[in-house]
Order: C-alpha cells, then sequence, then structure tokens
C-alpha cells in the first residue's frame, strides 16, 4: 500500500518517511535508511526524517553515521521532549565508541530490540 501512496504522492517525503518508519519496525533497516534517504533527498532540513535516519542507523548499528546525523539535527530540533531524547542517545553512541557497557546498550535499546519510532512521524516542528 505504501508503494501505491507514493506513486499516487510523487515526490512526497512524507509517504518515504512513513515507508522508512514501516521498514524500521520490521527490522529492515537498510531499506529503512534507503527510504529516509529518499525523504531527505526531497526535504533535506527535515528534522523528523533525519531523526529518524539517525534512529535506523543506530538500529543498524551504524552508530558512527547515526552520531553524525543526530548531532547535525540536535540545533534544529524545537521540541523539547525530542531534543532530550537525541540527547540521550547522542550520550550514549558516544560513550559507546568507547567500548559498549551494559548500561548504554540499555540506553540505546530498551526493552533489548531495536528503538521504534512511533511518535516522531507526526510530531511537526515550529
Amino acid at each position: 500500500y505504501i508503494d501505491k501512496s507514493i506513486l499516487k504522492a510523487g515526490s512526497q517525503a512524507g509517504a518515504y518517511n512513513l515507508k522508512g518508519v514501516i521498514f524500521n519496525q520490521m527490522e529492515r533497516y537498510p531499506e529503512a535508511i534507503t527510504s529516509f534517504q529518499t525523504a531527505l533527498a526531497i526535504t533535506p532540513n527535515d528534522v523528523n526524517v533525519n531523526v529518524n535516519l539517525g534512529i535506523a542507523f543506530m538500529n543498524a548499528r551504524q552508530y558512527d553515521k547515526s552520531l553524525e546525523v543526530l548531532e547535525k539535527a540536535l540545533p534544529n530540533i524545537k521540541d523539547q521532549v525530542l531534543k532530550s531524547k537525541v540527547n540521550e542517545y547522542i550520550k550514549a553512541l558516544k560513550e559507546a565508541k568507547e567500548g559498549p557497557s551494559s548500561r548504554v546498550m540499555a540506553c540505546l535499546y530498551p526493552r533489548g530490540g531495536p528503538f521504534r519510532i512511533p511518535g516522531l512521524l507526526g510530531i511537526k516542528q515550529g
């Protein structure tokens, strides 16, 4: 259904973002990353898509890429709850570079699994 939506919508970043969220929740991280990157080609400054891409990189255990994307997005995040959460991830990612600890991994993977993206999809910045 999402592919049909994208075909109808044309180059709508939101449709690619949604596709990325779905792939992330299905733990198909390479496809999620590609979908978020496609959305960013359309709207490169979209904070939500950038954060979602950072999360997908984190779930794919590409920590350097995740850190880069999240640090770039952080100054543009207006929602304080989201900003706080992204700060948490950045701190944990930096600590993970020094060697993963159980505390760091618990922050990155609450409940022992990948980070889900619910709630981020609908947040509008500013």
